[in-house]
């Protein structure tokens, strides 16, 4: 699945100058639930403030079976083929090689307070959510939120044949913007590889407005434009946290502070933390923690970052609740959001990122239970090769970790495979049982090669998540994790793999619950 980004640039056909025109979803594309209850966000499509309530506009789509020919193209956008052929300067049969950019042109105009294209979707198969259909189908020239709040099926009850409306994002030039001969706007998506620099030689921008808004996927090289991360004064720190008072302190070094109308954490650190501080500042995702700032004080460094009302991960799995409040719903929602973390991280950074030491302590849940990476303090640069190893804690490293040599994504994969085991049975990456220290992932995978392996995992996987399907549940999770111990790096499954396999998990255990509803 590509998860893309949109960047709006204004086009002067052909443009002397092109600088980015609206607001962006950042973080909240990903995320299907954002609404007021009444429309979407601003920025999940674009305001109207154009000059005028109608215009032409362009979309670049790339081609990718089974929407590469100028008719399958045209039919998903609702774009003319003779244009889309004209445009492109090619004829009605051919067939785009896969990746290659395509020009659609399309009717752009208001739609209550919002710029829209619209087109329509006809599900073909089962397994499609708003979530798939918006970044996968229509690489996020769509949103989530903006399907959901177009149409009247619930997320996951999508069946095959169901007709949905499509709002493409499109814009019109502003009154300024075509008073300085601006003709259209072309909403692009940007991918793997693009920079900064490489998107003002391709768009031929001469420099102007510097600023990029920061969307939810952006390269590190375009988030520096649009990320300040404050420097506290000491003063600040010891009044929002009262004096570093032990009715303020969480834990360890790191205390609870008011800082106005805002609840931040601030975390006390008389280590060098330049290397988090500068990877911190300049990635933005959804499901990182966020830092808010920092204060150097003496020989102390006090970070503070954003407030996660629930704690770590592995707080909350032992912690006591009821069967609602740890279902199979909420357990593969955190999977899924430190997942995509993991994603941003290895795939869309520049350089890509290894975190380096995932575990479930080092996993914050904020207060509706949406999960967000923290730690930085072992992150390298993807590929970056080390003299000496052993980094990270027991029970969560791969066997690579005690050798020299560089430091990959895969070795965040094995340890996201041990969280996904913590996630359904509750229990520390080593256990004690009979009196022994246990490995959680030997144990799991042993238990796989029993005879009855179906029934001993009943047994060890937490409380209450067998019924109604659970086992079943169970069994593609632990499947998924196991594929990410595999001994040779090269033959775990990668982050977006990962995604895509939990995102169906997702989606059956959705589907049951809409099931056992209707009985």
């Amino acid at each position: 699945m590509n998860w893309i980004l949109k960047i709006l640039t204004a086009l002067i056909l052909f443009p002397p100058c092109i600088n980015s025109q609206q607001k962006y979803s950042g973080n909240a594309v990903i995320d299907c639930n954002i609404t007021d209850g009444r429309k979407p966000p601003e920025s999940f499509l674009y305001t109207c403030n154009g000059q005028y309530s109608s215009c032409r506009a362009f979309l670049i789509f790339r081609a990718k079976f089974p929407y590469n020919t100028v008719p399958v193209i045209g039919a998903l956008t609702s774009s003319g083929i003779a244009e889309i052929a004209k445009i492109n300067n090619v004829t009605g049969f051919t067939v785009f090689p896969e990746g290659k950019e395509v020009i659609v042109p399309v009717n752009c105009s208001c739609s209550g307070q919002y710029y829209q294209a619209s087109t329509t979707y006809q599900v073909p198969i089962e397994h499609q959510t708003y979530y798939i259909i918006a970044n996968s189908t229509f690489q996020g020239l769509t949103t989530c939120s903006s399907l959901m709040h177009a149409n009247d099926y619930s997320e996951f009850s999508l069946l095959p044949g169901n007709k949905l409306l499509i709002p493409l994002r499109c814009a019109c030039p502003t009154r300024g913007q075509t008073a300085a001969g601006t003709k259209f706007l072309l909403t692009y998506s940007i991918g793997i590889g693009d920079t900064l620099y490489t998107l003002s030689k391709r768009f031929n921008s001469r420099g102007g407005n510097e600023r990029v808004y920061s969307p939810q996927e952006l390269i590190l090289e375009l988030v520096r434009f649009d990320r300040a991360v404050k420097v506290f004064k000491f003063s600040e720190i010891k009044k929002a946290t009262g004096n570093f008072r032990t009715k303020n302190r969480i834990k360890g070094c790191l205390y609870r502070g008011s800082f106005r109308r805002e609840v931040l954490a601030v975390k006390k650190s008389n280590g060098s933390a330049d290397s988090e501080v500068k990877l911190l500042y300049q990635i933005n995702h959804l499901n990182i923690l966020k830092l808010h700032g920092f204060c150097e004080h003496k020989d102390n460094l006090y970070l503070v970052y954003e407030y996660m009302e629930n704690g770590t991960l592995q707080e909350w799995l032992s912690r006591g609740g009821s069967e609602g409040e740890k279902s199979w719903n909420k357990r593969i929602q955190i999977a899924l959001d430190v997942a995509n973390g993991l994603l941003y991280l290895h795939s869309f950074t520049n350089p890509a990122y290894v975190h380096n030491d995932i575990r479930s302590s080092n996993i914050l849940l904020n207060g509706n239970l949406r999960a967000k990476i923290a730690n930085f303090s072992h992150a390298v640069k993807a590929n970056f090769n080390c003299i000496t190893r052993v980094v990270g804690s027991k029970g969560y490293m791969a066997p690579e970790c005690l050798e020299a040599g560089p430091v990959t994504p895969k070795v965040d994969v094995f340890a996201f495979g041990v969280v996904l085991l913590e996630l359904i049975t509750d229990k520390y990456p080593v256990f004690l049982q009979d009196g022994r220290e246990r490995l959680l992932s030997t144990t799991v995978a042993a238990i796989m090669q029993s005879q009855d392996a179906e029934t001993e995992l009943s047994h060890f996987i937490a409380p209450g998540l067998g019924e109604n399907r659970g086992i079943e549940f169970a069994i593609q999770v632990v499947k998924l994790s196991l594929s990410c111990f595999r001994q040779d790096p090269a033959d775990r499954p990668d982050m977006a793999e990962v995604v895509s396999t939990l995102l169906k998990v997702q989606f059956n255990i959705h589907k049951t619950l809409l099931s056992k509803q209707k009985n």
